[in-house]
């Protein structure tokens, strides 16, 4: 399955905020690596320099979670991202040298609309 057989739409930040809540409810060993970062963090995590990672402090738009009980060197199962999906999430699992993680996000790949950040008060934070 695809991206698109799932329907996705931009999620709030609260709604992400719940459907994350949602999956580690699902899926209890998982907890969270990491939300929002900084510039000079993100770098660090060889993150995207267009990470949504970067975007709202106070409202985060992404969430990496890691599996407690699986070798970070060992992808998510097939399973935990069709979940993710399901629950709404844009999700893919991919390792930036730091081992295997679940990458969530409200809004699919690519820039954040002007409409969503205004709506949402989301914006680039330079801290």
């Amino acid at each position: 399955m695809t991206l698109e057989d799932f329907n996705l739409r931009p999620l709030s930040p609260s709604e992400f905020r719940d459907r994350i809540r949602r999956f580690q409810e699902i899926y209890p060993d998982y907890h969270i690596s990491s939300t929002w970062r900084s510039e000079v963090a993100n770098m660090r995590a060889q993150g995207n320099p267009s990470s949504d990672h970067l975007e709202s402090p106070l409202e985060p738009i992404a969430c990496d979670l890691v599996w407690t009980g699986l070798d970070s060197r060992e992808p998510p199962s097939e399973e935990c991202v069709h979940t993710a999906h399901t629950l709404g999430l844009y999700a893919i699992y991919h390792d930036k040298g730091t081992g295997f993680h679940l990458h969530t996000q409200a809004n699919p790949p690519g820039d954040i609309p002007v409409e969503y950040r205004t709506k949402y008060r989301v914006y680039r934070s330079h801290l």
